[in-house]
């Protein structure tokens, strides 16, 4: 598994969409709550 820097820009795209994502659910979670 030796991906080196040719992997880093991939896995900081992905991290940063799931991170937004994970965002977008809490908020909607603690929006969504009566």
């Amino acid at each position: 598994m030796d991906c080196g820097a040719y992997s880093v820009p991939t896995m900081d795209l992905a991290y940063q969409v799931a991170t937004s994502g994970i965002l977008i659910g809490v908020i909607i979670l603690f929006l969504g709550k009566p």
